[in-house]
């Protein structure tokens, strides 16, 4: 009984050992036969050409404020509010007679600093020497013929010293007219004469400054100022904006800010309000710079934020 029954049990692990292997061989073969062939290929980049319509503002590559250095009356304005204007040229003039009376003072205190300086270099002429000498000897020969009298009791002594005086004032004259002119003369008057040159100089500028002239090339943006008005200094009288090339400053919407990248073409700018007056010309621009400015708003009692990307683009005219 006992052998019958293990040889029972023996027979039922074979039979469940061969059907878990032959479960895992069908399955096996159910899996080959699902397997899907892949081939690998390189992806192919399409370009396609897209574009944004946006609105901004232009803004010139410089914009210069001039105004006059000195203060006075206008005599008269040579431009006008969109003309083009170069590098030097004039634009407006203030009447000058003030400043050209001025100068030509200094001109002359200049002149006249510089005379005094010469002739304190070149010290005493040979003429004013010999004069000297010539009056000491009449001096020292009166004074001999005084001091004789007066040894001998004929003369006052008071009358001698008036003589004997004025011979040593003659002996000193004809000393500093031998030495020539001291050397802190000399320095004094070349400093008279430098500060009347500068002075002259100073008050040249101040007559050219009359004159204003455009600092760069562009178009005059705005005009303030016209014949007959009396203008400070300092004060801007006109501004010069240069638009080639020319910045365009725009707002993209954030849905469509990705089409706009860096150094991406925008061949139009049309129509384009230029110093108050619009114009069609052709521009060749690129991006630039994109950069995000946020904004926030209160709605229905909520704090919204909306964000805006901004595109810098530099245009040339074609």
């Amino acid at each position: 009984m006992r052998r019958s029954l293990t040889t029972t049990l023996l027979l039922t692990a074979v039979c469940l050992v061969m059907s878990t292997g032959c479960q895992r061989a069908a399955s096996a073969a159910r899996e080959e036969t699902d397997l899907v062939p892949i081939q690998v290929r390189t992806p192919a980049v399409v370009e396609q050409q897209d574009s944004v319509t946006a609105s901004g503002s232009v803004e010139g590559s410089e914009t210069t404020d001039v105004a006059f250095q000195v203060s006075g009356k206008v005599a008269r304005v040579l431009v006008e509010e969109g003309q083009h204007v170069n590098r030097g040229q004039l634009l407006a003039e203030l009447e000058s007679t003030d400043y050209r009376n001025a100068l030509d003072a200094a001109n002359a205190q200049r002149q006249m600093a510089e005379a005094l300086a010469q002739k304190a270099d070149a010290g005493p002429r040979k003429q004013e020497v010999e004069e000297a000498r010539i009056d000491l000897n009449r001096s020292e020969d009166e004074y001999k013929r005084m001091r004789f009298l007066v040894e001998r009791k004929s003369l006052p002594p008071n009358d001698f010293q008036k003589v004997e005086a004025a011979y040593n004032s003659a002996q000193e004259r004809y000393r500093m007219a031998v030495e020539g002119t001291r050397l802190e003369d000399r320095n004094a008057a070349m400093a008279q004469a430098l500060a009347a040159k500068a002075q002259a100089s100073e008050e040249s500028k101040r007559l050219g400054d009359t004159r204003l002239l455009a600092p760069i090339t562009g178009n005059i943006s705005m005009r303030r100022v016209d014949p007959g008005q009396t203008v400070a200094a300092g004060a801007t009288v006109l501004s010069i904006v240069n638009l080639n090339p020319a910045k365009v400053r725009v707002g993209v919407p954030e849905a469509e800010i990705g089409k706009v990248v860096r150094g991406a073409s925008s061949p139009w700018c049309n129509p384009i309000l230029v110093l108050a007056r619009t114009v069609k010309l052709p521009y060749d621009g690129a991006c630039r710079s994109a950069s995000v400015n946020g904004r926030s708003r209160k709605r229905s009692g909520s704090r919204q934020r909306r964000w805006q990307r901004r595109a810098g683009i530099l245009f040339t005219r074609s």
